[in-house]
C-alpha cells in the first residue's frame, strides 16, 4: 500500500500490530478447531488426519481469515446417497 505521509503509514502499522496482538489465537484453540473440523469431515470421507492443516490470518480490521487444507482418501456412503 502507498501512503502519502510517514505518519499515516506508521499509524496504519500500529493499528495492524495492536489488532494482531489483541486477537492472537492460541495453539490450544487452533488444535481444538482442527479436531472439530477433522471429525466433521470424517463423517463424510476418509480423512488423512495428518494432512489437515489450518492457517489463520488476522486482517487489519480484526477479522479472521482461515484456510483449511487436507487430503481425503475417499468419500463415504451417507444416508440417502447409498
Amino acid at each position: 500500500m502507498f501512503y502519502k505521509t510517514p505518519a499515516k503509514a506508521s499509524a496504519n502499522r500500529l493499528k495492524q500490530v495492536l489488532v494482531t496482538d489483541k486477537n492472537e489465537i492460541s495453539p490450544v484453540v487452533v488444535n481444538v478447531i482442527k479436531s472439530d473440523i477433522t471429525t466433521l469431515l470424517d463423517s463424510y470421507m476418509l480423512v488423512d488426519k495428518d494432512s489437515v492443516f489450518i492457517n489463520f490470518n488476522i486482517d487489519s480490521e480484526g477479522g479472521y481469515k482461515f484456510c483449511i487444507t487436507g487430503r481425503a482418501v475417499c468419500t463415504k456412503k451417507v444416508g440417502i446417497y447409498h
